[in-house]
């Protein structure tokens, strides 16, 4: 897969969505919930011309005709996985990139065990601040530590699943959505590559954002892909380096 390097700026967010009135063109889209993250996803992937990869229940691929009230039923959304347009990262995406992916030098933060040197948290900002301003982790990719939360695809649990997988997806239910990565207003031990965090889809904050996922070549992004060595890696808290 393809990650992006960056957060969602808000001068992406305008481009497809067309709902800011100021913008501050290098800072991440904060403000959102999971929902929003959603559709901007799928109306980006339209407007490049590739095939969306979400739908919701019997109502298709594109949100405009999706019910009004949707994010109060957010079980019913579904992700073709083989389609060519933008996604979340699932959770265990995100994390083997901001770990580092096969480069990983098993960092405490994504790309350093010095949280300043590649994090934005509140020992050093008040407020989001522009994206790639620190420096990037093993990968190239910025501010996967601090800035603003990110979303994930996946439903929110406690525990990892313990079935033996490739590239898994999540759970098949749940109340909340799996967030990662810390933000501006967070202590160091919330930036770390391993904390986990979560909230209800439709809930909007000054510190959450996300970056987007493709299955396609498209800079500035990077590819990646999990085997099932390095995912038992990433559940068992990584041992040693990926190889």
């Amino acid at each position: 897969y393809y990650i992006g390097r960056r957060e969602v700026t808000q001068l992406e967010w305008d481009y497809i969505m067309r709902n800011i009135e100021q913008i501050e063109t290098e800072k991440p889209i904060t403000e959102i919930n999971w929902t929003d993250a959603i559709e901007y996803c799928n109306y980006r992937s339209i407007a490049e011309g590739f095939m969306p990869c979400y739908s919701y229940s019997s109502f298709g691929n594109l949100p405009a005709l999706w019910p009004e009230n949707w994010a109060a039923d957010h079980t019913q959304l579904t992700c073709n996985w083989t389609a060519t347009g933008y996604r979340l990262p699932t959770e265990m995406e995100w994390m083997y990139a901001a770990r580092g992916g096969w480069m990983s030098q098993d960092y405490v933060y994504s790309g350093s065990d010095i949280i300043d040197d590649v994090a934005w948290y509140a020992g050093n900002s008040s407020a989001p601040e522009a994206v790639g301003t620190k420096n990037p982790n093993e990968l190239g990719i910025y501010d996967m530590s601090g800035n603003v939360w990110e979303f994930c695809w996946d439903f929110y649990d406690n525990q990892y699943s313990s079935q033996a997988t490739q590239n898994p997806h999540g759970p098949d239910t749940g109340i909340f959505r799996v967030m990662r990565g810390g933000s501006f207003n967070n202590d160091p031990s919330n930036c770390t590559v391993a904390r986990r965090f979560y909230a209800p889809a439709d809930l909007k904050a000054d510190f959450h954002g996300f970056r987007v996922v493709e299955d396609r070549s498209k800079a500035p992004m990077i590819m990646l892909f999990m085997s099932r060595a390095i995912l038992a890696r990433l559940l068992l808290g990584f041992p040693g380096r990926i190889q």
